[in-house]
């Protein structure tokens, strides 16, 4: 799944609309293409995770500053709620281990290898895609 960011700021009215705690995403560059890690339901609205390259860091923002440019989830993901009807979709590993996204800021190595492993993969898999459904013109 791919996105484009078509907006990294929220007006006051969106940010109370989408019960979001701020409006500032300066840091996503509209008109980038991001690979998406996973999705969640937030307090009624959607978060989109994704790796962002320049920054080098596993992030997430609302999926309302985004565009869906390849809606093909990955076959590897996998679906979880939560007592209060919230939802998780992503991969297992980050979902099943609690301080995944902590262990990755931190920087610990079994984590930082795992997820470098994956985001190759991820990034792979688009571009073998891309590959595999090539036609002559």
């Amino acid at each position: 799944m791919k996105i484009k960011c078509i907006k990294n700021n929220l007006s006051k009215e969106e940010v109370q609309l989408h019960k979001l705690q701020y409006g500032d995403y300066s840091h996503i560059e509209i008109g980038s293409i991001y690979h998406v890690y996973g999705l969640n339901n937030f307090k009624g609205y959607t978060n989109i995770d994704y790796y962002d390259k320049k920054n080098k860091y596993l992030s997430f923002a609302p999926l309302i500053l985004f565009e869906i440019i390849d809606n093909k989830v990955n076959p590897n993901w996998i679906i979880r709620f939560n007592d209060i009807g919230n939802y998780e979709i992503g991969f297992k590993p980050i979902l099943e281990n609690k301080f995944y996204w902590d262990d990755l800021i931190a920087g610990d190595k079994e984590i930082v290898n795992h997820f470098e492993k994956l985001r190759c993969i991820v990034e792979g898999t688009d571009d073998l895609d891309e590959l595999l459904n090539f036609k002559l013109k």
